[in-house]
């Protein structure tokens, strides 16, 4: 089987952090996940298989607590001028294990980035839901609870869109924010995650950057509903299901940094997520050549 060393790299993208720890995470992915992989299709209801191997890789391990600055229990990954080139990294090698598991861990990185990469930092937000990722060694998800029945990713297009497409509302009442909507779909919803991260218009129809709002919800909070996970054809680590926010309250500077700032992020989480959707597919490829050749 090929090393990781015997494909062509561009070396001045590898960050000097990739070496070694890409070799500790292959090891942990092959003992963990490459071991059931073939498994996982009919594991996707209870995943009794999947559950340990998330609790391995983001909770003993601790990747899920990579992000967050170490004076909160974190490795203060989201400081590192290589935040970039370590995500493809670590989603190149979660690919090259199972696809389904590479989306579901990823993902939950992908609200919090919001809030943690400069230019688009938000330390109140950080210090208060470090605690939620950083205090076990059980795996914690989030979500980026963006796609919609009437329009799936259409919310993803900012550019074209400009967000006129979102029904997921919110309104300012005194200093809370009150939610209502309904999200089809989001990776790690179905009953997974413990935060979402949730795209919403203070103006439906605008296509004002400024009525854009990404808005943090807790998911035990009340007026918060998941559905089941439905049965698709593979991906199985990954749980997709309906959400409903019925009035749901949560305090107004839950908003990830206000508006026109919002759309801003939000627009660089998508960079982010395009990016380390083709790690998760260079991963892939890299596993099947290794079984080839």
């Amino acid at each position: 089987m090929k090393h990781i060393d015997e494909f062509s790299r561009p070396e001045e993208y590898i960050s000097p952090f990739d070496k070694h720890f890409r070799t500790v995470l292959r090891g942990v992915l092959e003992e963990t996940v490459m071991l059931h992989r073939r498994e996982y299709d009919e594991d996707w209801k209870e995943h009794r298989l999947i559950e340990p191997a998330f609790d391995r890789l983001m909770g003993e391990l601790g990747l899920q607590k990579s992000l967050f600055p170490q004076d909160h229990g974190g490795w203060s990954l989201a400081n590192s001028d290589s935040v970039f080139r370590i995500g493809y990294m670590l989603c190149e090698e979660l690919g090259r294990a199972d696809t389904g598991f590479a989306v579901a861990l990823g993902v939950t990185f992908w609200p919090m980035l919001v809030i943690m990469v400069e230019p688009y930092v938000n330390d109140r937000l950080i210090a208060e839901f470090a605690p939620l990722f950083c205090s076990t060694n059980k795996a914690v998800f989030a979500a980026n609870a963006m796609t919609e029945p009437q329009g799936g990713a259409d919310i993803e297009n900012l550019g074209l869109l400009k967000g006129k497409t979102i029904r997921t509302t919110a309104r300012l009442d005194g200093d809370e924010w009150v939610i209502n909507g309904h999200k089809l779909w989001p990776t790690n919803s179905g009953g997974v995650s413990k935060l979402f991260g949730v795209p919403c218009t203070t103006k439906p129809g605008s296509a004002d950057p400024r009525d854009f709002a990404f808005i943090f919800v807790p998911a035990d909070l009340p007026g918060v509903t998941q559905g089941g996970a439905y049965e698709k054809a593979g991906m199985a680590a990954d749980k997709n299901g309906d959400i409903w926010f019925e009035d749901v309250r949560v305090p107004s500077w839950y908003r990830a940094h206000g508006p026109g700032r919002d759309a801003e992020a939000f627009y660089q989480l998508i960079s982010f997520g395009q990016v380390m959707s083709c790690a998760f597919l260079t991963g892939a490829m890299m596993n099947l050549h290794e079984r080839l050749f």
